[in-house]
């Protein structure tokens, strides 16, 4: 993850470097350089950011320090277990999708279990009953389209991704 930051931060470099009036011809051909390297630094940083997204998904939870250490340790172990490190170009987005997808189901469940236990308002109860449900849709969803999606480019790794 440490070498993707620094690709994707050289990536922002240059993009603020070539989006001047007169680019120097030697920055735009660094650029374009980088950008047609096999590891894409467009798709770092998207990683990156996936990354970041469901670091501020769990650090703004409200919740013991433990739990969300609990969460913590679960996605980087199913991050690890899915191979998205070693993964590349839309398999390696589809990957972080399905990761961020469980990760949405795993907040929403909490948040409605909570609900369920205290005296909370039918309302609110409804409200996290229903984005639970929509969090399971976008997870199956996000499950099939990489399922279809392996099977008709023909990627086999050997990876279960719903046991």
């Amino acid at each position: 993850m440490a070498n993707q930051r620094r690709v994707s931060d050289r990536l922002y470099t240059l993009l603020a470097k070539v989006d001047k009036e007169n680019p120097k011809p030697a920055t735009l051909a660094e650029l374009r350089k980088l950008l047609g390297q096999k590891k894409n630094p467009i798709i770092a940083h998207i990683s990156n950011q996936a990354i970041r997204i469901c670091s501020n998904m769990i650090n703004t939870m409200e919740t013991s320090e433990s739990y969300k250490e609990l969460l913590r340790a679960a996605y980087k172990k199913y991050f690890d277990e899915l191979g998205i490190e070693d993964a590349t170009g839309i398999p390696r987005i589809m990957l972080e999708q399905i990761l961020t997808s469980w990760l949405r189901v795993e907040i929403c469940e909490y948040y409605y279990t909570g609900a369920l236990q205290e005296k909370t308002p039918v309302h609110a109860a409804k409200f996290w009953q229903e984005t639970l449900n929509v969090a399971h849709q976008r997870l199956n969803r996000s499950i099939d389209a990489y399922t279809n999606f392996s099977k008709k480019i023909g990627v086999h790794n050997n990876r279960t991704l719903v046991s």
